[in-house]
């Protein structure tokens, strides 16, 4: 059972909106605030790091990163430790996980040619809800090209390795084993710095939150069980 707030950082798409699967999966009555990003300002780390920040209170909260969002959860953990009592990070990475894939998605982004077909490639398994399909689908076709390609741009600087060796509070890495887009070496690159870390492997593809939300939900309430006991 999930009783600590939670604070959930989004995909590439920066709504949340592809988290409502996830939602339903918590328990009833969970306290849970999800971040959006703004699509007028600059999209690098530095940027949306410190949007992200605006949403963390003085109240104690798990940090949940999805794809994306890692390092921005890494870089929070980091910040505010007497805010962030746990960090999860959700098919995601702590530097750039697919470089040569990137730059050659780049091109496709800036031309807003992104199939559909290419995204459930790498995203989806047949396990997948179409609504999701279809809702992601549609956030990638208003997602504005500069703003994705910004985004992308991101990902692939993206080194956030410095900042995990100082984050104070526990660690759950979420490792989707049918991930197409963030292989498994990014969760290994996450354990070699953190062997302290606790790492959880779902049978699910990229979209992990939403092709198997009951099972994230547990792995995060097993998560959070556990370290209540040992602090």
């Amino acid at each position: 059972m999930v009783r600590s707030p939670l604070v959930l950082l989004p995909g590439l798409d920066g709504t949340g909106l592809l988290f409502d699967v996830f939602l339903s999966a918590l328990p009833t009555g969970s306290n849970v605030t999800v971040v959006s990003y703004p699509t007028s300002d600059d999209q690098n780390y530095d940027t949306l790091t410190t949007w992200a920040g605006r949403f963390l209170t003085d109240q104690p909260c798990v940090l949940v990163g999805e794809s994306f969002s890692g390092p921005i959860a890494v870089r929070l953990a980091a910040e505010w430790p007497e805010r962030v009592v746990a960090l999860v990070l959700g098919a995601s990475f702590i530097r750039s996980p697919r470089p040569s894939l990137l730059t050659k998605v780049l091109p496709l982004a800036s031309a807003r040619w992104v199939p559909d077909f290419l995204i459930d490639y790498f995203m989806a398994s047949p396990a997948t809800p179409n609504s999701v399909l279809r809702t992601l689908h549609e956030l990638v076709r208003q997602t504005p090209a500069a703003i994705l390609q910004a985004r992308l741009l991101a990902v692939l600087h993206a080194d956030v390795r410095a900042d995990l060796r100082t984050v104070s509070c526990p660690i759950l890495v979420l490792q989707a084993r049918e991930d197409r887009l963030v292989p498994g070496a990014a969760s290994r690159t996450i354990v070699a710095e953190r062997p302290d870390a606790t790492l959880s492997l779902a049978k699910a593809p990229h979209l992990m939150f939403q092709t198997a939300p009951g099972e994230c939900a547990l792995a995060i309430s097993e998560f959070l069980a556990m370290i209540r006991r040992i602090v």
